[in-house]
C-alpha cells in the first residue's frame, strides 16, 4: 500500500512529465529548464550516447533547431504513466503522441521528414507535412532538495506516420472558436484570465 509521501512524490513527478510537454509546445524554455537537472543527460537525440551533452545544452539547441525551426506547431500527449520509486530515485516511462506540423516550406518539410522521404511522398511548394509520433520517455528521476526533476531521459522512438496536413485554419466552427493557440507567452495559458 502506497503511503502519503510516495503518493505525493508520484505527483510531483507526474507534473514534471506534464510540464514538460507544455514547455515544448510553447516554446517555454523557463520552464523547461525546472523539470531537468543541470547535471542531466538526454538520450535518444542527435548525439552519440558518449557524448550527450547536458540536458540543458541539448535541450537549448533543441528548443532552436528543432522545435521552433523544425515544427510550425507541435502537441504532445502522455499516457501509460509508470512510476517505481526506490528513496530519492524514481523510474518511470511514459507514452507519447506527438504531432508535428511543419513551416509551408521545401526546408521545413526536409528538416521535419528529410530529402529522401519529400521526393518519394512527392510533397512540393507549400505543402504541409504532418507527422505523428508513437514514442516513450523512459525517464530517471532524482529527489534533491526536496524536488523531483529528471536526471536522464531516453527517448525512444517505436513508430510514426507522415501525411499531407490537411487541416483548416478558417471557416465554419473554427471560425467561432477565439481562442487560437500560439507558441510563446501569447498563448492563452499565460495570460492573467486563464490563470483564475
Amino acid at each position: 500500500m502506497l503511503d502519503i509521501q510516495e503518493l505525493i512524490d508520484r505527483e510531483m513527478i507526474r507534473e514534471k512529465i506534464y510540464r514538460y510537454c507544455r514547455a515544448v509546445d510553447r516554446l517555454d524554455s523557463a520552464e523547461l529548464n525546472g523539470i531537468f537537472w543541470d547535471d542531466a543527460r538526454y538520450i535518444g537525440g542527435p548525439f552519440p550516447d558518449d557524448n550527450t551533452p547536458p540536458a540543458r545544452d541539448f535541450l537549448k539547441l533543441g528548443m532552436k533547431v528543432t522545435v521552433e525551426d523544425v515544427f510550425a506547431q507541435s502537441m504532445h500527449s502522455i499516457s501509460n504513466i509508470i512510476i517505481d520509486i526506490d528513496g530519492d530515485v524514481a523510474f518511470s516511462e511514459s507514452y507519447a503522441h506527438c504531432h508535428h506540423i511543419s513551416h509551408p516550406t521545401e526546408a521545413g518539410r526536409i528538416a521535419l521528414i528529410g530529402a529522401e522521404n519529400n521526393a518519394e511522398f512527392k510533397y512540393s511548394g507549400a505543402d504541409v507535412v504532418e507527422m505523428i509520433l508513437g514514442l516513450r520517455y523512459i525517464d530517471r528521476f532524482e529527489k534533491r532538495a526536496r524536488e523531483w526533476r529528471i536526471a536522464k531521459r531516453s527517448l525512444v522512438i517505436d513508430w510514426s506516420q507522415v501525411q499531407k496536413w490537411r487541416g483548416i485554419t478558417h471557416g465554419g466552427l473554427y471560425e467561432n472558436l477565439r481562442l487560437r493557440g500560439t507558441r510563446g507567452i501569447e498563448d492563452p495559458v499565460y495570460s492573467d484570465t486563464m490563470q483564475r
